[in-house]
């Protein structure tokens, strides 16, 4: 069953966007982006799907680790395995588009080597 998120604003206070799934259960409050730039949002997405991407390598090792430790040619090594190759397909979704969103962020002098996601 998917469960949807939904924006609720928030009242007086400082300004943010709470995500909460049905019910009013509050999964993450998003702060008040709109005083940001073009460029400055675009940092703040590259920022998360580097973010993502490094948590799918994450995932990656702890999939393997189980299917290690969980018992050879069973169903359930198996399933992880199925889960191994999804989260490949992830990896390389993330890889494309944080490959994208770097063609708009303009290259800081700070980041010399930062392309080392293929």
């Amino acid at each position: 069953m998917k469960k949807l998120l939904s924006v609720l604003h928030s009242s007086p206070g400082p300004k943010k966007n709470n995500r909460s799934l049905k019910g009013g259960i509050t999964v993450y409050n998003e702060p008040d982006w709109s005083a940001l730039t073009l460029t400055e949002l675009l940092e703040k997405a590259q920022a998360f799907g580097k973010k993502a991407y490094s948590s799918s390598l994450s995932t990656h090792a702890f999939l393997m680790r189980a299917m290690e430790a969980g018992p050879k040619y069973s169903t359930m090594t198996m399933e992880i395995a199925e889960l191994a190759e999804k989260r490949q397909r992830v990896y390389q979704m993330l890889a494309d588009i944080n490959r994208d969103i770097a063609r708009f962020v303009p290259e800081s002098p700070s980041s010399n080597n930062s392309d080392e996601m293929e």
